[in-house]
């Protein structure tokens, strides 16, 4: 959860909007996420945003399987590594 949480996080970040506005209910929420696999739209993403960053928030929050996800500790230093890029 940290992983997916983090991911969210830099989704909003790079979006500049609260991810899943458009869901009213807290439990239509929870269904979308954790059964129906549901993630932010990436259509929201600026146009600026850096590939690698896109790349990085894309895996760390969007990744449906948590096998795909590496640890948080992982995260955290790929992204200084890509915010030094920038």
């Amino acid at each position: 959860a940290d992983v997916y949480s983090y991911g969210i996080v830099l989704w909003e970040i790079a979006s500049r909007v609260p991810p899943y506005t458009n869901m009213k209910n807290p439990h239509s929420l929870m269904k979308f996420v954790t059964m129906e696999n549901g993630r932010p739209d990436l259509s929201f993403i600026d146009k600026d945003c850096p590939y690698e960053w896109r790349m990085l928030m894309i895996h760390a929050g969007t990744s449906s399987l948590r096998t795909d996800r590496l640890s948080l500790k992982y995260y955290l230093a790929l992204s200084i590594s890509v915010n030094d890029k920038i």
